[in-house]
């Protein structure tokens, strides 16, 4: 018997102005520019907090 399996794929950055998590995956332009091997140790991604709307840069490790 063969089952299905999913991906979960997370990019969690905290807002510095309201303390939001915050899922860059689910910023509407993210996928535009990055696949998985570039956002990996990239520096200066432009994001946004859906919360309180601050414009954050965010470094990935």
């Amino acid at each position: 018997m063969s089952v299905v399996a999913r991906w979960n794929i997370e990019l969690i950055a905290t807002c510095p102005a309201c303390g939001l998590d915050v899922d860059l995956t689910n910023h509407p332009d993210f996928w535009i520019d990055h696949d998985f091997g570039v956002a990996i140790g990239r520096q200066r991604i432009a994001a946004f907090c859906p919360e309180c709307e601050t414009r954050i840069t965010v470094d990935t490790e």
